[in-house]
């Protein structure tokens, strides 16, 4: 249970009495040893601060498939899209250079046994020129359909064929119906992106949510953040949605969700705005927001509330997302992972929702994760054919998703994080077991075949254990591409097999250097083996913006 501040001032002062008579008795090494213990888990209950719950009004959308987009309200110039907030990390200089030891020694020399079908044809391109960098390409698969979302733009496609099902429509479109105080909610006025696509395999719904953070900008002040929320009230994506809007004090940067039986959790990087700021440039890092939203009354198509904690000083968390038809063990917390740039570690949170009882809601840790092998955090170094231009590797932060799945035996979490290795980059990887128990590495690797930069992976697990791993693929000879790797479950720990390309680049970008700022792989709920991996890259016609594809590829041996 969290504490107020007052209650933090007077356990330490308590502590510190308890250290000076310790530390004055003769009991020597084994008082050492409960002193750390009990700051350890003294530490546990304090690394969060609950925040004040609130419920947001629901009201019903138009059908999505009736959403046209509104091209005419497209700006006619490109720019970058809200820029993405960097995370605190140590000063150059500060940490030395370390010696990855998780890297694969020896070149993949098996091929990929899979069945690759595609790639399709996403959102971007000729069928959709953003006027933002970079895509945010977003994407999960259902029963029937594969939902993607990207800036700015969402569309629904038949997932065996590829086709685009209904209308391509704006993301905040989706929100006109919704008001605040008898006004149009900053979530209707605001497509500003960061979107999450989730499928509800449990439930057969959608959860759809991007982010309006205009309205904090220096042009209007006084208006709120807010995180803006769609359930789908049929399996059918192109259909209606309850539609609920959050609001935040500060800006809730880099969203990501998470399904969960007793809720959708969320994980926000919080910055305050310092005004006067004409540029949009001065925010200051506050830490982690971690939420839970009420999953039951948002399937239900009810008002729903909303719990959170603050994290200070951390920030790039991911909450666990649920993969496969077996639920968590009962009572299961859910796993809130996060990267700790300073000493080179995964750290664990547990969130647990009691929606009767506010002094059950408890996010506890951080439990440092042991085993982790020592890596190198890149800059943004990613090279392009014909350009001086350098793109952004967000290597500060996991990348969506956190993956869980329950298997017979076990419980699972897949995740991977960008990584430098020389001048070059790579993909660290982790496949961790027991989190509710004690945590610990089952096995984890760096992919990094040759010097080309690999970055903006997206990694998750099948039924079997086989895991696939897509991510973006760029040199000063290859034009940025996606790519994908991946091991088969009898494989050797910590081994990738040899890459396939899934869609080659063909040209460099020159005019930015925003790239991703993610990607998502899924997993097909009918069979539980085929995986649906999304991403971006350019076509060769320089008038389009950047382009997505998808592609489902299932392993083999999965059955």
């Amino acid at each position: 249970m969290a504490h107020s501040h007052k209650h933090v001032r007077g356990h330490a002062g308590q502590l510190r009495k308890v250290v000076k008579t310790m530390m004055s008795s003769k009991t020597g090494r084994w008082s050492e040893v409960f002193l750390a213990i009990v700051c350890a888990c003294y530490a546990s209950t304090v690394s969060a601060q609950q925040v004040n719950e609130q419920t947001s009004k629901h009201v019903t959308s138009e059908p999505l498939s009736s959403l046209a987009l509104q091209t005419e309200s497209k700006p006619a110039t490109r720019h970058d899209a809200h820029p993405v907030r960097p995370l605190p990390r140590p000063k150059k200089g500060e940490r030395k250079p370390v010696s990855d030891k998780a890297v694969q020694k020896k070149g993949p020399s098996a091929k990929l046994d899979v069945s690759v079908d595609g790639p399709f044809d996403g959102v971007g391109g000729a069928l959709y020129s953003s006027p933002v960098d970079p895509s945010d390409t977003v994407g999960a698969v259902g029963r029937t359909q594969y939902v993607q979302w990207v800036n700015q733009a969402i569309a629904v496609f038949d997932k065996k064929t590829g086709i685009m099902v209904g209308k391509l429509a704006d993301g905040s479109s989706l929100w006109k119906n919704l008001k605040k105080d008898l006004k149009p909610s900053i979530c209707s006025i605001f497509n500003d992106g960061d979107p999450v696509v989730l499928y509800d395999r449990a439930a057969d719904r959608w959860l759809l949510t991007q982010f309006a953070v205009s309205g904090g900008a220096p042009n209007n002040p006084s208006k709120p953040y807010a995180q803006c929320v769609a359930v789908s009230n049929t399996p059918d994506a192109t259909g209606t949605y309850s539609l609920y809007e959050f609001d935040f004090e500060n800006m809730n940067d880099y969203p990501k969700f998470g399904v969960w039986p007793d809720g959708y959790y969320a994980t926000f990087n919080m910055f305050q705005h310092i005004l006067p700021d004409p540029d949009d440039t001065n925010y200051k890092f506050l830490g982690a927001r971690v939420c839970v939203l009420e999953r039951a009354k948002m399937l239900a198509g009810e008002d729903a509330r909303m719990k959170c904690f603050d994290v200070a000083d951390v920030g790039g968390l991911l909450p666990a997302d649920l993969d496969g038809g077996d639920a968590p063990p009962p009572g299961s917390p859910n796993y809130v992972l996060g990267l700790d740039l300073n000493k080179n570690q995964l750290d664990l949170w547990t969130f647990h929702v009691d929606w009767n009882d506010p002094t059950k809601t408890t996010l506890n840790g951080p439990t440092s994760i042991p085993g982790i092998a020592d890596f190198n955090l890149p800059d943004d170094v990613v090279q392009q054919p014909k350009t001086k231009m350098l793109l952004q590797t967000l290597g500060d932060r996991l990348m969506f998703r956190l993956a869980y799945r329950n298997f017979s035996d076990h419980e699972a979490l897949v995740a991977t994080h960008t990584v430098a290795l020389g001048a070059s980059t790579g993909l660290r990887w982790y496949e961790i077991r027991s989190p509710g128990k004690t945590p610990i590495i089952s096995q984890q690797g760096t992919y990094a075949p040759d010097t080309t930069f690999r970055w903006i992976g997206s990694i998750a697990m099948d039924k079997a254990g086989d895991i696939l791993l897509g991510y973006s693929a760029s040199s000063s000879k290859v034009f940025p591409a996606i790519r994908i790797t991946g091991r088969a479950v009898n494989d050797p720990l910590g081994v990738m097999r040899a890459e396939q390309t899934v869609t080659a680049g063909e040209r460099q970008q020159p005019g930015s250097n925003r790239w991703g700022d993610y990607a998502s792989i899924s997993v097909d709920p009918d069979d539980d083996c085929s995986f649906y991996f999304g991403s971006e890259y350019l076509q060769a016609a320089p008038q389009l913006s950047w382009s997505t594809k998808f592609v489902r590829v299932r392993f083999n041996s999965c059955k």
